[in-house]
């Protein structure tokens, strides 16, 4: 398989990777029209909103586990792009903000219901 990203991370490259992967560097002279070609930038943030509303709406437990996953699942498929190459209002941020506020509560509320 192939991944590829921005050049926001560290080089420092160990153990299986540093074995395993073929690196390379690559230049475009339109970085933001290259990212917006690689990920559906306003699908994700479409999504992201979606879920900031599944927090805000999520009662039951039940629902907060839904929520968790869904959002869980949605943050992984983030591209982490530098804030240049991201369209304006891009909620990536504002979600993670949220989830860990909604996962301290609703971990309370877990802990709660368990404990009798």
């Amino acid at each position: 398989g192939v991944w590829m990203r921005p050049d926001n991370l560290s080089r420092e490259l160990d153990g299986v990777v540093a074995d395993q992967c073929e690196f390379f560097v690559s230049h475009h002279s339109d970085s933001s029209s290259l990212a917006a070609s690689l990920w559906d930038l306003p699908l994700w943030a479409a999504e992201a909103d979606r879920l900031l509303t599944v927090l805000d709406e999520a009662e039951s437990l039940a629902q907060g586990f839904m929520a968790t996953a869904e959002v869980i699942r949605h943050l992984l498929l983030d591209p982490y792009l530098p804030d240049e190459l991201l369209p304006a209002g891009w909620p990536g941020d504002r979600l993670r903000e949220r989830y860990t506020d909604f996962k301290a509560n609703y971990s309370e509320r877990l802990r709660k219901y368990i404990d009798g």
